[in-house]
Parts: C-alpha cells; sequence; structure tokens
C-alpha cells in the first residue's frame, strides 16, 4: 500500500486545477453555490460548487473548494460521521464573506445522501447530547439556504470518502464538474428523498419517541396534499429505487391519508403488509393486467377479496403451503416493481449469495412473476 501510494506522488504534477470560477465579462451573471457532504469509515468531508448562468443562457459549473477530515481514533458510526460531514461545510461562510462582494451568491444549497442526517437536521427536540450540539452548529453555520438529499451515485463528495487514484481522480469528472443536474431549474432536478432508519430513532432521548408530523419527509406531505396523480407521479419504483424505500413511504403516506392518530413512526407489521397490497394493485394497474389475458390463462386467475389478480393453480390444494403461496399475486415480469422485489429478496433474505433457483423459490412464495426465471 505504501509503495503504491508513493508511486502516485509522481504522477501528481499531471492533475491541475482550474482557478478561474467563470470566464464571463461584461455580462450580469448570477451565481448559486451547492455543497455536498459524505462520509465512510475512512475520511469524511464537503466540497463546493459554483454554478454560474448569463442572461444569454450561458453556464459554467466550477468546483470551488473542498475540505477533508480524518475520522477520530474513538469508533464513530457512519451516520453520525456524515453529521460531522454536514458540520464542516462551515466552509460556505467562509467563501460568502470572500467572494459575495465580487459574484454574489443567489441561491446556496446543502446536500448530503444520507437519510439520517436529514431527519436529525430537522428535529430540533429530545435529541441526544452528540447529535444535537452538532445539529444546533449546523443551523448556525447553513442558516442561508436549506438541505436536499442527493442520490449517492450523484454525490461528488464520494470522492473524499472513498480516495481516488491520481489516474482515475484526473477522469473523475463528477468530482471536477459536479453533477450536471444542478445547471438546471429546481423543478428538474431528480426527485429523491430521505426515509427514516432505525438508526434514525437512536439518537433520540428515551423519555419521547419523534412525532411523524416532525420527521415525516416534506415530499410525503406533498404527496398528500397533491392530487391523486401528482402523489403517485412521485411514489413510483423508479423515484424510490428500492423496494424497501417504496413500501415505507407509501405506508407513512397512507397513514396521514387516513389521519392515523399514531404519533410513533414504527411502522406496523399489518400497516406494511396493507401497503404491500397497495403497491401490488399499483403493479397490476399499470401492466393493464386483466383475467382475460391470453399469456396468462394457464394460470387460472382470479380476483380475490383484496382486489389483486391471483393464480389458482395446483398449488391452492397444497395445505402446508401459507395461504400467498397457495394464491400468489401475478406480477408481469417486464414491470418495475418486479425487478425491485426480486431484489429486494435476493439481497435481505440470502445477503446476494443465492442462486436463481434459491431466489425464485423465494420470491413464489408471495408472487408469481412471469418468466420470472429469465428475470431473476
Amino acid at each position: 500500500m505504501w509503495e503504491s501510494w508513493y508511486e502516485q506522488l509522481v504522477k501528481l504534477p499531471q492533475v491541475t486545477i482550474p482557478r478561474c470560477v467563470h470566464s464571463f465579462s461584461n455580462v450580469e451573471v448570477t451565481s448559486s453555490l451547492h455543497v455536498f457532504c459524505d462520509a465512510s469509515a475512512k475520511a469524511y468531508g464537503a466540497c463546493a460548487y459554483v454554478v454560474s448562468k448569463t442572461c444569454a443562457g450561458e453556464i459554467q459549473l466550477t468546483l470551488l473548494m473542498s475540505k477533508s477530515r480524518v475520522p477520530p481514533i474513538q469508533l464513530v458510526s457512519i451516520s453520525r460521521l456524515e453529521l460531522q460531514a454536514a458540520v464542516i461545510i462551515d466552509m460556505v461562510a467562509q467563501i460568502n464573506s470572500n467572494l459575495d462582494q465580487e459574484f454574489g451568491m443567489d441561491d446556496v444549497r446543502y446536500w448530503t445522501d444520507s437519510s439520517n442526517v436529514l431527519c436529525w437536521l430537522n428535529e430540533t427536540r429530545d435529541l441526544k447530547t452528540f447529535v444535537a450540539n452538532r445539529v444546533a452548529q449546523n443551523h448556525q453555520e447553513t442558516r442561508l439556504g436549506p438541505w436536499k438529499h442527493v442520490l449517492s451515485a450523484l454525490n461528488p463528495a464520494n470522492a473524499i470518502t472513498r480516495g481516488l487514484a491520481v489516474k482515475q481522480l484526473q477522469e473523475q469528472s463528477l468530482w471536477w464538474h459536479g453533477p450536471q443536474f444542478i445547471t438546471l431549474n429546481p423543478d428538474q432536478w431528480p426527485k429523491s428523498f430521505a426515509v427514516p432508519t432505525p438508526d434514525t430513532f437512536r439518537e433520540f432521548k428515551q423519555k419521547r419517541a419523534p412525532f411523524a408530523e416532525d420527521i415525516i419527509p416534506s415530499y410525503c406531505l406533498a404527496a398528500v396534499a397533491g392530487s391523486p396523480a401528482h402523489g403517485e407521479s412521485i411514489l413510483t419504483p423508479k423515484v424510490t429505487g428500492t423496494w424497501h424505500k417504496l413500501i415505507r413511504v407509501m405506508a407513512y403516506v397512507l397513514r396521514i391519508l387516513r389521519k392515523d392518530p399514531r404519533k410513533s413512526l414504527v411502522l406496523e407489521p399489518n400497516e406494511l403488509q396493507c401497503t404491500r397490497e397497495v403497491q401490488f394493485r399499483l403493479a397490476q394497474k399499470e401492466d393493464g393486467m386483466k383475467l382475460s389475458d391470453k399469456e396468462l390463462q394457464t394460470l387460472n386467475l382470479g380476483v380475490h377479496a383484496d382486489g389483486l389478480i391471483r393464480a389458482h393453480g395446483c398449488l391452492a390444494h397444497v395445505k402446508k403451503l401459507t395461504k400467498p403461496a397457495r394464491h400468489p399475486i401475478i406480477i408481469k415480469g417486464s414491470s418495475l416493481w418486479a425487478t425491485l422485489f426480486i431484489c429486494h429478496v435476493h439481497g435481505k433474505v440470502f445477503h446476494h449469495m443465492a442462486g436463481v433457483e434459491q431466489t425464485l423459490a423465494e420470491v413464489c412464495k408471495a408472487v408469481w412473476i412471469t418468466k420470472g426465471q429469465e428475470m431473476v
């Protein structure tokens, strides 16, 4: 490792760092600042980008500065390190004080891929001391703009926490130029969001559980307040990215729609089961599934009391099987719901070590996916 690091030093002169923030002259320029942060067991840090736009529509995206630190010797959870990374964006204050007179930042945005950090930053009561102190410090430093969630794949701060060889650094467009979506209008940014996890709740004092209204992501409320079509466009497999997030997010939305009096964010098994059924109904509706479909006639389809199209094949007479396995829900293999569900079963149950037959057998305990073997 030492020899590899030493060999990289010779190549460092090949790396050039542009110092010009933007090359526009004698034109009116609007500038916005975007700060990304991330953390890992090896390091945590943040990086800032300036987006400069002219009235003529010319755009320039520039890496302005970055800051990194190594984690303490004492073991600290990744979630807390992510919060530490969110705190060191005090460099933004330095940027504004040094450049505001010349450029003037019209907008400042902060980005993280940590769901836990976003939940803590939105909760100001009854946090444990470590988190509460850093949240208070962050609120003082980031009063200039809001926090947003970014997908990990689009977070340029990953380069800080994972490290790059010199050659990789030279070719890393995401690091030098930032994610291209920040050059677009805010309504065109990718829709991403934070979902509370068990780690989120461990940093709350035991005397009070966080209220759902305090911590449920704002996009859930937007989905409820908007029209049904708008809500469905937000809560889709393409947006959420994983089956786990899709189910949990929809469960929170359904809880709000029902005006459920429960304050705890802990979702009960019956809520999750109800949400799964809702998603499968949406999948069947989206695919236009009907009992008269020729490709599904051999499955002897029928509509159950829950509104789902299920199979009534030979397995219906095997009493040792569970009810969902005897009458599995039918999903077309071409749907995004099928892809997410297969990935969920493969990753959660078998930890990415199962083969095709094992994964397919587990999937079929509840769902029958057309062309399932091919999809797995």
